[in-house]
């Protein structure tokens, strides 16, 4: 029954736009402070304007014990259409694109 579900909800994000989606093991994340410190050194003219950058976000310690009470993740990938340099504005129509997929995969799962 699980593997039905994920295999749906795969086939739903790539229905959605999603260039690539597949399950992944929890094992294969890596949780690296640097990451956030990207957001601190220098620090970035969006800090704490967006609740999806920090200080709006768990801490470090507290994702990689979150992440331990799973075992896979649905990884989604959304492909730039073009190379080079993205504008900024198109950098956020991609992101908003990506978020409006995993959120309608988010409710389609918990429905």
């Amino acid at each position: 029954m699980q593997k039905t579900i994920m295999k749906q909800l795969i086939n739903e994000a790539l229905r959605l736009g999603a260039t690539q989606a597949k399950l992944i093991p929890i094992s294969s994340i890596v949780v690296d402070e640097r990451v956030r410190l990207k957001c601190l050194v220098p620090l970035c003219n969006k800090y704490n304007q967006h609740l999806m950058c920090p200080p709006h976000l768990p801490s470090v310690e507290e994702f990689q014990k979150s992440l331990k009470n799973y075992s896979k993740a649905l990884f989604v990938q959304l492909a730039f259409e073009k190379e080079g340099i993205i504008s900024k504005a198109e950098m956020g129509r991609y992101a908003i694109s990506l978020h409006k997929i995993i959120h309608q995969l988010e409710r389609k799962h918990f429905l």
